[in-house]
């Protein structure tokens, strides 16, 4: 009797973890696809997961907090992705209005996603 349910339980959950990976996979290729057939919220979670990794990678590379006050951290926390998308936003209309191909974080949700993801991994993971 224990093996109906068990095997029900078992192909639902490799369901979901297949559909997660691939959803993961798909969002890794979105920022890089055309602006005008770029989905935003798949481009977003991609760079949420490349944002994480650079803050992984920079952790290798600085594993201690660079500024040592926890206040000073925290408003680092909300300001910097703030102004990365800002910077992503400005950077994307000076190309658009210059006739020129817009780049990958060409928008403030791109560049804001990003830094907020590499933020947040350095701000708990820098010891």
């Amino acid at each position: 009797m224990d093996f109906i349910p068990g095997l029900i339980i078992e192909f639902l959950g490799d369901l979901v973890l297949q559909l997660l990976f691939e959803l993961g996979f798909r969002s890794l290729a979105e920022p890089f696809t055309k602006p005008s057939e770029r989905k935003t919220p798949l481009a977003i979670l991609g760079f949420l997961i490349y944002g994480s990794s650079a803050g992984l990678l920079s952790l290798v590379f600085v594993p201690t907090h660079i500024t040592p006050n926890i206040k000073i951290r925290s408003v680092n926390l909300i300001i910097t992705p703030v102004l990365a998308g800002f910077a992503m936003s400005l950077f994307g209309s000076l190309r658009q209005k210059r006739n020129l191909q817009l780049a990958v974080f060409d928008r403030f949700s791109f560049g804001y996603s990003f830094a907020l993801a590499m933020a947040i991994v350095r701000f708990f993971g820098a010891k």
